[in-house]
């Protein structure tokens, strides 16, 4: 199979090597049951074994077969010569090019491929040479171009990757070189320029990431260092600028970051410090501008923002704002929804959220749109899929504040008008990246986010599950919805 796959890659662009292969193909066909020589007109094939026709004795002997072969690339005359014992091919097995060249050897004993396999280009210049023991490969298999130069060479054991596996440039150089045990990668994988120069040094361990590995820029610098174990970040993960001087630094345990993180700006100032456990952000986070003057402070706790400290300039003195953290559950038949909002980043389509929760207009809405693995929608029509107006004016969009519509984000629904939102709203099931901001035109504005669930993502899974149908002329709505009971605000 593998060598199949290997010759369908050869063909791709050659339009005279996809007529080799299509007729190779049509030959193995042919080998289990031939029909048109002299002597192979006088076998046939029963259960796995060669008969002469009428005999109950298993054919031993040469079969030669000649095929025309007719498709969308022409006529082709292919030919084969095959040797068998007791009715299992034994010995060589050849098929020839048009020209009369050999196209591939192979060896067989009792019917499994063992011993040399070689292939070659319709030029007569060697494609592929390796070694099989039990229908199996075994040993060194290498690959050349049309013109003679080593493609990749590829150490197997048992019909297993088992050894080096190294790729070349045209010149012979090195392109990569992977480090494999039993089908896996377990050891060292090296990639590097045409030049020579290593550019990444990956290890492994039983298929997975293990250890150290390093990525470089083009003129050997390390670019990121990263250590790995049983295939998940954990320990000490840093990248650097090109002049050797640190960007971003972090810590990492089974996976997730634990520990301090850092980033720096390129003339060694920090730009951000951070404090995480077991994945989530607990303590201090600050900002730091490139003259090292503080921007602004956030305190989280367990991952939910408690305080946000932002700092400016005024008369010469530094002078610190605090901006409440604005925290709010969304209470519905199905569970509670706990959504930090983004007053900062969004403070228009914040304010206009608020308002309306806390003069209860969301009381008594439902989820009325939902599309599963897409979003779930709420906010503008009751139980009986009658639209519940906001007597408010339609909100600037503010799509362009950078927030992304990944999973568990809030944001604003809204007609194709981009500055049309008003109450309704949804949550992202998944990562939706084409409602981002891309441009400010009607068709590029996107959809304004505003927030993200920071607990009970599982009840808006529950409720994108819902059974929908079209309900008052409205698709994609609940059979059985899910009400919103009410929008608390903690502030």
């Amino acid at each position: 199979m593998k060598l199949m796959n290997r010759l369908s890659d050869m063909t791709k662009n050659n339009v005279h090597l996809k007529k080799i292969f299509f007729a190779f193909l049509v030959f193995i066909l042919f080998s289990c049951s031939p029909t048109t020589n002299e002597v192979a007109s006088k076998v046939v094939e029963r259960n796995g074994v060669l008969y002469p026709i009428n005999s109950e004795i298993p054919f031993e002997g040469r079969v030669i077969d000649y095929h025309v072969i007719e498709n969308e690339l022409g006529e082709k005359n292919i030919s084969l010569s095959i040797y068998y014992k007791n009715g299992f091919k034994n010995g060589l097995e050849e098929y020839f090019h048009e020209n009369g060249q050999l196209f591939t050897s192979t060896n067989y004993k009792n019917g499994l491929k063992d011993g040399p396999f070689k292939s070659y280009y319709e030029n007569g210049q060697l494609y592929l040479q390796g070694y099989y023991v039990n229908d199996k490969e075994d040993g060194l298999f290498e690959y050349y171009t049309d013109d003679g130069i080593a493609e990749i060479s590829s150490s197997f054991r048992q019909g297993l990757q088992h050894g080096l596996t190294i790729s070349y440039y045209q010149d012979g150089s090195v392109k990569s070189s992977t480090t494999y045990k039993n089908g896996k990668k377990d050891g060292l994988e090296e990639a590097f320029l045409e030049s020579g120069q290593l550019i990444s040094s990956i290890s492994f361990v039983d298929n997975k990431l293990n250890g150290t590995s390093n990525l470089y820029y083009q003129d050997g610098s390390i670019q990121t260092s990263t250590t790995y174990k049983n295939g998940k970040n954990d320990g000490l993960s840093v990248s650097y600028f090109q002049d050797g001087s640190i960007q971003t630094s972090a810590t990492y345990k089974n996976g997730k970051n634990d520990g301090l993180a850092e980033e720096f700006h390129k003339n060694g100032q920090k730009k951000r410090s951070l404090t995480f456990k077991n994945g989530l952000k607990d303590g201090l986070e600050r900002y730091f501008k490139a003259d090292g003057q503080p921007e602004k402070t956030i305190h989280w706790q367990n991952g939910t923002m408690i305080k946000y400290l932002r700092y400016y300039v005024k008369n010469n003195q530094l002078i610190s704002e605090e901006i409440m953290s604005t925290l709010v559950t969304i209470s519905t038949s199905a569970g509670e929804i706990k959504i930090q909002l983004d007053p900062e980043n969004a403070p228009i389509t914040t304010k206009n959220f608020l308002n309306l929760a806390k003069d209860g207009y969301y009381t008594g809405t439902i989820f009325h749109r939902i599309i599963e693995g897409f979003m779930v929608q709420g906010g503008g029509l009751d139980e009986n899929m009658t639209p519940k107006p906001t007597n408010t004016d339609p909100i600037q969009n503010e799509a362009n504040n950078g927030l992304k519509n990944d999973r568990g984000s809030i944001a604003m629904a809204r007609t194709m008008d981009p500055h049309s939102a008003t109450g309704q709203f949804f949550i992202n099931h998944k990562d939706n990246d084409f409602l981002n901001h891309t441009a400010e035109t009607s068709q590029g504005w996107g959809y304004a986010v505003f927030g993200s669930v920071i607990d009970g993502m599982d009840v808006v899974d529950q409720i994108a599950l819902s059974t929908t149908s079209t309900v008052g002329g409205y698709a994609d709505a609940p059979l059985e919805p899910t009400v919103i009971n009410s929008v608390t605000v903690s502030e």
